[in-house]
């Protein structure tokens, strides 16, 4: 059994005995009172901040020994506790009995020889405190003048009233205990032989242990000379508690079993309080804090310095409530408060399976987590209880680390409204999630498709689903749709969003027209990706021609190009392909590996691409032209007269001499070329409207000879002349 855990072991090692002697110093009968000034040479200096007993709880003494349940240990100081005692062996009343370990566990302390405590021979280089003599005419009637005193004199004065009965009692000049040896404090004794402590420093005396190689400076408590313990006292009436002042830990008595308890002071619990007022609770062999008991023999929540009731703390660290038939909230400041985990997160006690929030003034108060969201208690089968609204007849919705209110869920993880939504500040509400984490639209009552509320600004109230993500309503066969005024919803990085079939198939919206068209960013550009996931398809018209997006590549000059997706070409409504435009209307192919032999058509499926102007053009591959006799029109490399101008690719294809056989679909416009020199340096870019390819020109009309077009007149003119006849002789008839 280790020295640091038994305040009673420790005390029998001292062997603070009962003081059955009452000492009394006595004084000549016939001396009478009078003022005297008396100079007393201090053996020890005073301490100006003696030790403090109080430190937090030390981990090497959290794990005691197990509490009784029954506390038998109730010193009663109103009456003697050791009245009946061996002296011995003196022990408590009742339970616990406090005995002697053996002697192998325990340290032994001795007592200092008793001639350390004789008051009647003080040293010779002292001044005697003597009785002074009976012939008032021997004093010296001139005062000392303190400031004449050296060393460490000191000069007290005070008007010295003989005690009744010829008793005088030993008092503390200054804040320190006197020493029986220099590792061992004295108590001062009064008049009927009870030890005092010393009211100037309101610390119990110390005294050194070695244990272990290491010196302990222990704590012990006073004791009348009846036995009993003469402790200190707070302002509440709760005892002090000898500290082991090197370890910072209160020193609790023991039972015969050698568990840990409270001493019991007029049947009710005392416990201990640290440096900074918080009540330090003892421990059963598991490491779980007990607390004490009252009167009735009822647990009681231990306070602090300021009056607040705390939580004990099981084995894990958590707190945990008390239960009196039902558990009962420690109280602050008059307000009831919740219990903590080890991580801070406030929890409810549980009554049936059920949690149980505190009420307050008609009111019930969420628990809150260590980030400051409130929480819902559970009811037994697992669902979120809203609490209800002080003095209405409408519900609290908790809130969250930012104050935002938030819906409860039932068991499913479904949210529940309870009577009105949820409201931000801006006037729009919150819909509740469905266990996917989508938000719950209301339901038309005769297509049962969801619907867009709109708000007072016009604008819809779009739900939000778990992630924060905007969603769209749903029809009923489970496919999003868009609301008719024509907005769309947008995820968090500001990017516009398409509707999804219940496959999660992108819907694109209508025009006027019907045809599909895409969504347009902030930039002007197409959006093509949903997320992080480029679209799966092409907008198509109502034709069924699909539609190239198109990005933006110059925002000054509001340059934009085609793109293409997932590495295909789009379509004509005929299925036939179409080469993307570039920023000029020059197209442009997919990006060509260099082995592509037996290829070329997937990559070239309409031949070579051409300018807006119907020139053909020569891909470059890996810095060389791509020419291949597999492809129409036939190029050669002696055709090419200049590399074609792209953004973002600068000078790479090449524009050739030669004229494509079809017709490119996109206006005429500006390009730039360099012309093509081989061997030579490029000249600056020239416009090839300016230095434009040699053209052919266009065939001649075929010619129609003159008497043929007279010929013609004639034939018309008989014509003529015959309807005019026939008119005519009608009308005659």
């Amino acid at each position: 059994m280790s020295m640091l855990s038994s305040f009673f072991n420790v005390n029998k090692a001292m062997d603070i005995q009962p003081n059955l002697s009452k000492r009394k110093l006595k004084t000549p009968r016939n001396s009478a009172p009078r003022k005297v000034a008396k100079t007393a040479h201090l053996l020890n200096p005073p301490e100006d901040d003696p030790p403090k007993a109080d430190v937090p709880i030390l981990e090497a003494l959290e794990n005691q020994p197990p509490l009784l349940e029954k506390l038998g240990t109730n010193l009663d100081n109103t009456l003697p506790l050791l009245e009946e005692m061996d002296i011995e062996n003196p022990v408590l009343e009742g339970e616990p009995v406090l005995k002697d370990p053996p002697a192998a566990d325990h340290v032994k302390l001795e007592d200092p020889p008793a001639d350390d405590v004789k008051l009647e021979d003080p040293p010779a280089d002292h001044v005697k405190l003597e009785d002074p003599p009976a012939d008032p005419s021997e004093l010296d009637p001139v005062a000392l003048d303190p400031v004449a005193l050296a060393g460490d004199d000191a000069v007290m004065v005070d008007n010295y009233e003989e005690p009744e009965n010829d008793e005088k009692e030993e008092f503390y000049p200054n804040k320190t205990y006197a020493r029986k040896m220099l590792n061992v404090d004295k108590y001062a004794v009064n008049h009927v032989g009870d030890q005092i402590y010393n009211p100037l420093s309101r610390q119990y005396a110390t005294y050194l242990i070695e244990e272990a190689g290491v010196n302990h400076k222990v704590q012990f408590v006073p004791r009348n000379a009846n036995g009993s313990f003469n402790f200190i006292k707070d302002h509440d009436g709760m005892i002090l508690y000898p500290f082991n002042l090197t370890v910072n830990f209160p020193i609790f008595p023991q039972n015969q079993k050698g568990e840990y308890m409270y001493f019991r002071i007029n049947n009710v619990d005392h416990y201990p309080r640290n440096a900074n007022g918080t009540p330090i609770y003892v421990k059963n062999k598991e490491g779980r804090e007990i607390p004490p008991f009252n009167e009735q023999n009822v647990p009681f929540y231990a306070k602090d310095a300021s009056g607040k009731e705390c939580y004990p703390k099981d084995a894990y660290g958590d707190e945990y409530y008390i239960w009196n038939r039902k558990p009962v909230f420690a109280v602050k400041e008059g307000r009831p408060f919740y219990a903590k985990d080890k991580y801070q997160n406030e929890f409810y006690p549980v009554i049936n399976n059920r949690e149980v929030a505190i009420g307050y003034f008609f009111s019930k108060i969420y628990a809150k987590t260590a980030s400051g969201k409130e929480i819902y208690p559970h009811d037994a089968e697992g669902n979120e209880v809203i609490l209800p609204k002080l003095g209405t007849l409408s519900w609290n919705y908790a809130k969250d680390e930012d104050g935002n209110a938030y819906y409860p869920t039932d068991k499913t993880g479904e949210e529940i409204v309870q009577g009105d939504y949820i409201y931000d500040e801006d006037g729009s509400f919150k819909y509740p999630l469905n266990r996917e984490g989508m938000p719950k639209y209301e339901k038309d009552d005769t297509t049962h498709d969801e619907v867009y509320v709109i708000k007072m600004d016009l604008s819809i109230n779009w739900g939000v689903d778990k992630n924060g993500n905007q969603r769209y309503a749903k029809k009923e066969n489970g496919d999003e749709y868009y609301p008719i005024n024509g907005e769309f919803i947008y995820d968090p990085s500001g990017s516009p969003q398409y509707a999804r079939t219940r496959e999660g198939n992108i819907i694109f919206p209508l025009d006027v027209e019907r045809n599909e068209s895409y969504l347009m960013d902030d930039g002007g550009s197409d959006v093509i990706y949903m997320g992080d996931v480029l679209l799966d398809r092409y907008a198509k018209t109502r034709s069924g021609e699909e539609i190239y997006p198109i990005q933006i590549t110059h925002q000054i000059a509001r340059r934009y190009k085609e793109v293409l997706l997932n590495e295909k070409y789009a379509t004509t409504h005929l299925q036939e392909v179409k080469y993307p435009l570039d920023e000029y209307g020059n197209e442009y192919t997919l990006d060509i590996p260099i082995q592509i032999a037996g290829k070329e058509k997937d990559y070239f499926p309409r031949g070579y691409p051409i300018t807006n102007d119907n020139w053909v053009i020569v891909p470059e591959v890996e810095g060389k032209e791509f020419i291949s006799d597999q492809l129409l029109p036939k190029v050669q490399a002696t055709n090419i007269i200049g590399k074609l101008y792209r953004e973002g690719k600068h000078y790479r294809d090449y524009v050739t001499n030669v004229k494509s056989t079809r017709l490119s679909r996109a206006a005429r416009q500006k390009y730039n070329i360099f012309p093509y020199v081989l061997g030579a340096s490029n000249p600056p870019p020239l416009n090839n409207l300016l230095n434009p390819p040699p053209v052919p020109p266009n065939k001649p009309l075929p010619k129609v000879s003159q008497p043929l077009n007279w010929s013609l007149i004639g034939m018309v003119l008989i014509g003529f002349i015959y309807l005019l006849y026939q008119f005519f002789l009608k009308a005659t008839k």
